[in-house]
């Protein structure tokens, strides 16, 4: 604080003292010139008043009679004759003009009388006064202590601002995450220290997420790793050939579901970074849709789909087309992977939008799960069998394209009793 407040307080003083000295050579400027010429107008009438007196004087009194204007009047005079040396070159030209004309190397306005015979020398006046360097010192003995005072009051309130943003930076530079700096101030200092906080949140929730990301992934790659290990070790027990098949057969699978969790969990961290890919184009909604449940339906054919697509089949929105086919696929794969007859399909328009909704018939969801299950790794039983709970991130990356849209997604009961997913994509203004 101390190293701020002299630095501007000395920038201060210096502005200070730049500007009067610079605007009293501005005004010096400005203002000599005419000042000069109104002194020689002012010096030649003078000296035209006291040369007609000495011309009417005798030649014996000239100096009686000059004596009497430099107690009266004008001190700065006296009488040269014309040879003198103090009388120029150019003086001695008695024509009006040239003996009119000042010597302005002296200063002086030469005025002859007497057919020539003698000058009239007018002198400026001199300026007695103290050196300017007494009034300059006072005024920086005047001006100092103003400036300091001021600049104290203006860096004192911001600095100590400062310092509570510099201790919540260093308190998170050392670990602490929670720290934020708490500065009410509608001011810079206080955009900023808002920008600051919400960069920590940022970085919290970022670093917890991966924290917790972390711990599930090795939790969930434990589970196939564990089964590779031990389809291993009975293999090389196994003395016939169909169980030695078998344990083959179930490695391979092991070795899908763990390619499929790294497949999964990289497009879960892709939309982590603001510079994943999102070129947006239109993409008719009904088309898509249809061939998205054909393609699902595949895997169970029990299941009947409806589709209801209402006053819009030919609805439209402007969306990523690859990653909105992936959040519905992933929704319609959870729908039928739980549903035991039917799942229902629909889409409307909304006001700046369009919300497409995936819901079954299947056991439902808690309602103290609806938040759960869209964090990664987030199933209802965690006891359940991964083939029929899936990898556990579908319903996360479903949240994660949403967001990267703008958009929403939400679970709530269905009307045959499931689940309801709720999928909300806005769409930009014209």
């Amino acid at each position: 604080m101390k190293r701020l407040y002299l630095i501007i307080s000395l920038t201060m003083l210096a502005a200070i003292v730049l500007s009067s000295v610079t605007a009293s050579q501005v005004l010096h400027r400005l203002f000599d010139k005419n000042m000069r010429q109104r002194m020689r107008e002012m010096q030649s009438n003078l000296a035209g008043l006291i040369v007609e007196r000495l011309e009417e004087a005798p030649e014996s009194e000239m100096d009686e009679e000059l004596s009497r204007f430099q107690k009266a009047v004008f001190p700065q005079v006296e009488i040269v004759p014309a040879d003198s040396p103090a009388v120029p070159q150019n003086a001695g030209d008695v024509s009006p003009q040239a003996a009119a004309e000042p010597a302005r190397r002296r200063h002086a306005h030469f005025t002859p009388f007497r057919q020539g015979k003698y000058y009239l020398v007018m002198k400026p006046p001199t300026r007695p006064g103290p050196s300017r360097i007494w009034p300059f010192l006072l005024e920086l003995f005047v001006i100092f202590p103003i400036v300091g005072v001021t600049g104290y009051l203006l860096i004192s309130p911001i600095a100590r601002r400062l310092r509570i943003l510099e201790n919540a930076t260093v308190k998170i530079g050392g670990g602490d995450l929670s720290a934020r700096a708490d500065i009410d101030d509608p001011g810079a200092v206080g955009d900023l220290a808002r920008r600051f906080n919400e960069m920590a949140d940022r970085i919290q929730t970022l670093l917890e997420n991966q924290k917790h990301l972390l711990l599930a992934v090795s939790h969930e790659l434990r589970t196939p790793i564990s089964r590779i290990r031990f389809n291993l070790e009975m293999l090389s027990e196994s003395r016939e050939e169909s169980e030695r098949v078998r344990r083959a057969q179930e490695m391979e699978e092991e070795l899908v579901e763990l390619n499929d969790i790294v497949e999964e969990l990289l497009l879960y961290l892709k939309f982590d970074s603001p510079n994943t890919p999102m070129e947006k184009g239109p993409i008719e909604i009904a088309a898509v849709l249809g061939e998205l449940i054909d393609k699902v339906n595949e895997k169970k054919p029990e299941i009947v789909f409806r589709l209801h697509t209402g006053d819009s089949g030919d609805l439209a929105l402007i969306a990523n087309e690859k990653y909105f086919k992936r959040a519905l696929q992933n929704l319609l794969d959870n729908a039928i992977r739980y549903a035991e007859a039917s799942v229902i399909v629909a889409c409307a328009e909304l006001g700046g939008g369009v919300s497409v909704t995936v819901s079954d018939d299947g056991p439902g969801i808690p309602p103290q799960e609806y938040e759960r299950i869209f964090e990664p790794f987030g199933r209802l039983d965690d006891s359940r069998s991964r083939r029929s709970g899936g990898v556990g991130l579908g319903l996360a990356i479903v949240r994660r394209i949403l967001q990267r849209h703008g958009g929403t997604v939400s679970v709530s009961a269905g009307d045959a009793g499931g689940a309801k997913f709720t999928t909300v994509w806005p769409q930009p203004q014209p």
